[in-house]
């Protein structure tokens, strides 16, 4: 594998560490990284989480304006990673790079607020913003506070999976893998300079369809749900396909299926 002593990923959580791991590039806690010089880095990219951004606005002293603060010092690409919830309540069309963004929660409005900083801040436009739907990994639990973190977890020490919205409801999962395929194609291209990308495969999945693949391996599996709620999203990846060849990515029917065979394993 290629050294990449060029990129630093700043990260504290699994799609970071995939990614630097991937790209055999420096990895650093978002702790560390002011006492990190960026300027020998071409690359910085930022997948770490602040879980202040879950409950209330963030202020200029917070650790993502701060980073933005210093990138603008210097020559390095800063690739952000955003997210579907920058874009609010899904209209039964998929959100495109353009749609209206009307964000409902905190963590939306906050890195919204993030997206339009780097563009104020970052005149040069040597920056990347990607705004990601379910990110999971197939090989893994998943953190709780993510959609298959829960799920997983609760199949696993409880039998019973309560979602708070109907089973029509589909969802834009990508796992970590079909990223890192889509990512290798995107990161480093010049024409995206000063760009936001959504990152999908463009293939929705039902909870419908979720549930009868785990019903596989859980057998007697206790789904509750709420019939009156559509919580659907997609995004559409036209944008993303003039760049990147989407069709090497897996599907997510094989990668979920693999999730489930995976944490049944595990069960208790």
């Amino acid at each position: 594998m290629k050294n990449s002593s060029n990129i630093l990923v700043i990260s504290n959580g699994l799609l970071g560490s995939n990614i630097a791991h991937h790209l055999n590039c420096d990895l650093i806690s978002h702790k560390k990284v002011f006492s990190e010089s960026l300027e020998k880095y071409d690359f910085v990219i930022n997948t770490s989480f602040d879980e202040k951004m879950l409950t209330a606005e963030l202020n200029r002293e917070a650790f993502d304006f701060k980073l933005i603060d210093k990138l603008a010092d210097t020559n390095s690409k800063y690739v952000f990673f955003s997210t579907r919830k920058v874009y609010g309540r899904y209209g039964g069309e998929s959100f495109k790079e353009n749609s209206i963004c009307a964000p409902i929660c905190f963590y939306g409005r906050n890195k919204l607020m993030l997206e339009k900083y780097i563009q104020h801040r970052l005149t040069n436009r040597n920056y990347l913003i990607l705004r990601l739907p379910n990110i999971y990994d197939p090989e893994s639990l998943n953190k709780r506070n993510s959609f298959l973190g829960t799920f997983g977890f609760n199949l696993i020490h409880e039998n019973e999976v309560r979602l708070n919205c109907s089973l029509k409801t589909y969802k834009d999962f990508l796992s970590v893998k079909n990223f890192l395929v889509l990512f290798d194609q995107i990161y480093h291209k010049t024409d995206l300079n000063g760009k936001i990308l959504n990152i999908s495969i463009g293939e929705k999945i039902s909870l419908s369809t979720v549930v009868k693949m785990a019903e596989h391996y859980f057998t007697d599996l206790k789904i509750i749900y709420d019939e009156a709620t559509d919580d659907s999203f997609l995004l559409s990846n036209c944008l993303l396909s003039e760049y990147a060849n989407i069709s090497w990515c897996v599907s997510n029917k094989i990668e979920l299926d693999n999730h489930f065979k995976l944490i049944s394993k595990q069960k208790i």
